[in-house]
């Protein structure tokens, strides 16, 4: 199998013998090694799912969650522009763990978008952002908005597997978010 530079193809060669010299049948492989390909980054991020469930499981301190959890988000969506933003007094202020100088207008203008109702990621500009939401019993009342993972890419919105893992990630941050303020309440 060879890759063709000039259209990104892929072409298996078979090469058979014959009474004038060599038959050649080429067939288009690109489509299955797309899948294969794919189905080895699945394979990776799910491994890198189970070693952050990991960590996120043995750290229990708020302060040790968020750096934590900066640091395996940069892992699994392979970039280092990420923040994980948190709700911090006077209300409709945000603690930020992962950025070193003042949040962007962009971050900041999708920060104001999102309440515990959101349920998936919002865009502005390069900035995707997921609500991470403490879901509760609807008669004890409304879900609680426990921070925001943030993260750039300029190239564009995430794709769908990207936005899985995304949906993923933000499940295991709510539940260490969750247990460190338990931790913290003892």
């Amino acid at each position: 199998e060879v890759p063709v530079d000039v259209t990104n193809r892929w072409l298996h060669a078979r090469l058979y013998p014959s009474d004038a010299g060599l038959t050649a049948y080429l067939y288009d492989v690109t489509e299955r090694r797309q899948a294969e390909r794919r189905a080895q980054r699945q394979s990776r991020q799910l491994q890198n799912l189970y070693d952050a469930a990991f960590t996120l499981n043995t750290v229990r301190e708020r302060q040790d969650v968020l750096n934590a959890a900066v640091q395996i988000s940069r892992d699994l969506l392979g970039t280092q522009q990420v923040t994980l933003a948190v709700p911090n007094d006077p209300p409709g202020e945000w603690q930020f763990s992962g950025l070193t100088g003042p949040p962007a207008d962009d971050l900041r203008r999708v920060l104001e978008q999102i309440t515990p109702d959101v349920t998936g990621a919002l865009r502005d500009g390069p900035w995707t952002a997921l609500p991470l939401v403490r879901a509760t019993d609807p008669e004890r009342g409304p879900d609680s908005l426990l921070g925001v993972l943030a993260f750039s890419s300029p190239d564009g919105p995430p794709d769908p597997d990207t936005e899985t893992l995304l949906l993923t990630l933000g499940q295991m941050l709510s539940h260490a978010l969750t247990r460190s303020a338990l931790v913290e309440a003892d």
